[in-house]
């Protein structure tokens, strides 16, 4: 029993490290999100789009450059203000499902040159001060987003690497420890022989060759009875006050239901008989062994 829930606790755990790695992961990687990411990079697009007055343009489809990074794309050419980009997209992308820092980029569609920039790094004062007022020109833009890894989610990606190794070590080692299903009685070192059986006094059981015979806790004390007086009649009343009245418990019938349960487990016997002597108690017929 010790064994099992030693085991049971230990699949608890291995599925509480597979929760914190998966909470590591999620959290070490915004891209994971990406429907979500899409949906709120085309919002920063029809933001800045309403930002300027324009309600006619499109925001075309999100491109994804790489696993970090994504590009906004508009149909028609616009002029705009950095102060108002930079609300606009702090607006949509500082909270928990990004947890990560980032690199906006404002690219001109042409020769790629980078017409303003700027970066926000995650459990930092990010109080950023763009170029406030200096619009620039009308012309054709487009907008690289690129998700950069914090250092606490560096953290988080070694925890969700490292926690899953550590516990499956320790199952691998509570599991050696544990019993095999079908054990045998060399398992558990010497053992006291009766009959052809085996008896594990720390388990309170009988092994028949290779099977496990289980017994109650009564059955246990009825047989070390019987084995301690081989082919001596045990009177009713000695039992029932050695086992039930000494306990302070004294139940009728339940001494005629353990020995007829201990007569079946040990039928497997046949140089044991379990006899009982009407009126008087029971005795444990023991053969030689031939």
């Amino acid at each position: 029993m010790l064994f099992q829930t030693k085991f049971f606790n230990i699949i608890l755990i291995l599925l509480w490290g597979a929760g914190i790695a998966w909470i590591g992961i999620n959290k070490a990687n915004p891209e994971g999100h990406n429907g979500v990411m899409e949906v709120r990079l085309r919002s920063i697009g029809h933001d800045i789009l309403s930002a300027i007055g324009d309600d006619s343009s499109r925001v075309m489809p999100i491109e994804k450059k790489s696993a970090s990074e994504y590009l906004i794309r508009f149909e028609n050419e616009l002029a705009f203000t950095p102060d108002s980009i930079v609300d606009i997209v702090r607006k949509y992308l500082d909270d928990s499902l990004t947890n990560s820092s980032y690199l906006l980029q404002v690219m001109e569609c042409s020769n790629q040159d980078i017409v303003y920039s700027f970066s926000i790094a995650v459990n930092e004062n990010n109080n950023l001060i763009p170029c406030i007022g200096r619009k620039l020109p009308t012309a054709c833009y487009f907008m690289s987003i690129k998700f950069l890894t914090p250092a606490a989610s560096k953290g988080w990606q070694a925890t969700a690497i490292i926690l899953p190794i550590l516990f499956l070590i320790g199952f691998l080692y509570f599991k050696k420890r544990l019993p095999p299903k079908n054990e045998s009685p060399t398992d558990h070192g010497a053992m006291a022989t009766f009959g052809k059986f085996k008896i594990d006094s720390r388990q309170q059981c009988l092994f028949y060759q290779d099977e496990k015979i289980l017994l109650s806790g009564k059955e246990y004390e009825l047989l070390q009875l019987f084995i301690q007086s081989p082919n001596q009649l045990l009177e009713r009343n000695y039992l029932l006050k050695t086992i039930w009245e000494d306990q302070g418990v004294i139940v009728g019938r339940s001494l005629d239901v353990f020995v007829s349960k201990l007569r079946k487990k040990l039928s497997l016997d046949e140089n044991l008989k379990l006899i009982s002597v009407h009126g008087k108690g029971y005795m444990l017929g023991v053969a030689p062994l031939e």
